[in-house]
């Protein structure tokens, strides 16, 4: 492995990029008096006060630099869905006991009194087996469909992890020319801009 830049072979000018990011970005805190003046019709005052400020910066080339993202994991919603789609569920419950009610009013209505079909105990039995069949449908549905997410999120999450792992590999060893402006693997001499480094980092893993 040759540790120089591979434009001019020196290494007065190259720094590894994990070090770049490193010395590239700062968090500090400021506290103490301050003071100004301010202008208003003419007129001229002072203000002071005391300030106390915090916070962190990144240059520009350490934001280049950086390593890439790793991709996310699926997890699927848990339970956590469960209260969001409820509503749903709850509609569909009441459209389904609705449907088994409907379903049964015709055959009873041949057999039953008047007085029986006006009483609303005689439709309950109905109208709760539709609404427990229609709260199965709907969380089989949900289940089913998050299941299917975290299917389709696993194998994209199966591609894209060794890929990345492959790219962490190479940004790893990664050095850049102060003087150039290049990043540089000294494994096999490659080179690229710092604006190019992801498409550096992906290409070399499917060439």
């Amino acid at each position: 492995m040759n540790l120089v830049c591979p434009i001019d072979n020196k290494d007065d000018s190259i720094q590894k990029v994990s070090a770049v990011i490193s010395s590239g970005q700062s968090i500090g805190t400021f506290s103490g008096p301050t003071g100004g003046t301010v202008s208003y019709d003419g007129r001229s005052g002072s203000v002071s006060g005391y300030t106390s400020l915090s916070g962190s910066s990144i240059s520009s080339l350490a934001t280049l630099l950086k390593s890439p993202p790793e991709p996310n994991k699926p997890t699927g919603y848990g339970c956590l869905w469960i209260p969001i789609v409820f509503p749903f569920i709850a509609v569909i419950a009441v459209i389904f006991g609705g449907f088994f009610v409907g379903v049964a009013y015709i055959p009873l209505s041949l057999v039953l009194s008047p007085t029986a079909m006006n009483d609303a105990q005689t439709f309950l039995p109905f109208y709760s087996i539709g609404v427990v069949i229609g709260i199965f449908f709907g969380f089989r549905f949900f289940i089913k469909r998050d299941k299917k997410n975290k299917t389709k999120g696993g194998i994209r999450y199966s591609t894209q992890k060794p890929q990345w792992d492959n790219a962490m590999q190479k940004w790893n060893r990664l050095y850049y020319c102060h003087k150039h402006d290049v990043v540089f693997d000294p494994e096999n001499g490659e080179t690229c801009a710092p604006v190019s480094l992801k498409e550096f980092l992906y290409q070399s893993n499917s060439g």
